[in-house]
């Protein structure tokens, strides 16, 4: 299970210290940066920032953003089923004395 350290919305902890001002230490997975005509240069927004400035409530920004998550996850899981049974059929194959191409050795 992830745990997120810190939450970049402003409110009290149990300990009664204010959270606000925890933003700057979320980071993205890649940092990302855009070059404007001027020479400026600015972060682009993570994933989960741009689901917070979308969203209505910060909760429903992080749920939003598990949501994605798992789509992520399940499409990836599925393109690794995907594989395993294409190798079980190579396997087969070769036990049933059918000649492979190399790249399927």
């Amino acid at each position: 299970m992830v745990q997120l350290s810190s939450s970049p919305f402003g409110y009290q902890s149990p300990s009664g210290r204010s959270e606000e001002g925890r933003e700057g230490n979320m980071k993205s997975a890649k940092p990302q940066v855009n070059h404007s005509q001027h020479g400026e240069s600015q972060r682009a927004m993570s994933p989960l920032q741009s689901a917070l400035s979308s969203a209505a409530s910060p909760s429903q920004a992080y749920e939003t953003y598990i949501d994605n998550g798992l789509i992520c996850l399940k499409h990836k899981i599925r393109n690794i089923e995907k594989k395993k049974l294409k190798l079980e059929d190579y396997k087969d194959r070769l036990k049933n004395g059918e000649q492979l191409n190399p790249d399927q050795l």
